[in-house]
Formats: structure tokens, sequence, C-alpha cells
């Protein structure tokens, strides 16, 4: 996390964006693909372009992989493979 001054001039702690876990689509373009992948990167160009999306957040890939590393899946998913 970074500390920058907010408006007021207080301090504020601020997540890198490949950190968080949610991304929303107007936060996002092209740039973010490898976060949040191509389809919710190209929502995020659709609203740049002041194309109708509905309103929508992406989760991250760092969160997806945290999401299966925390919950065990993929071990349990191999073992049902086999």
């Amino acid at each position: 996390m970074k500390k920058r001054l907010t408006e007021k001039g207080e301090m504020c702690l601020v997540q890198d964006r490949a950190e968080r876990a949610i991304l929303w689509f107007e936060e996002i373009g092209l740039q973010d693909i490898p976060l949040v992948g191509g389809k919710n990167a190209n929502l995020g160009e659709l609203l740049k372009a002041k194309i109708r999306v509905p309103p929508g957040f992406a989760i991250t890939a760092q969160a997806y992989k945290r999401f299966i590393t925390e919950t065990s899946i993929a071990e349990k998913n191999l073992q049902d493979d086999n």
C-alpha cells in the first residue's frame, strides 16, 4: 500500500491497482487486460467511448488466484479428476 494526501491534506493509504480484489468498469481499459482479462477491459473501453454498459466490476486475476489457493479448490479439483 502507498500513502497519499487527500484534498483536505489528510494522509490516507491507497492500494496499488494490482493488489485490489475488484476494479470498477469505469476504472479499467485495455492496459488492464493482465489484471482483469479482455472482456472486462473491453467493457471499460466501451464506457470510455460513452457506450452504455450496465454498472459492474471485475474480479482481478490476483484475487481469483488468492481465492483458489486459500480455499484449496485447485487441489480438490485435481483429486476429483483421479
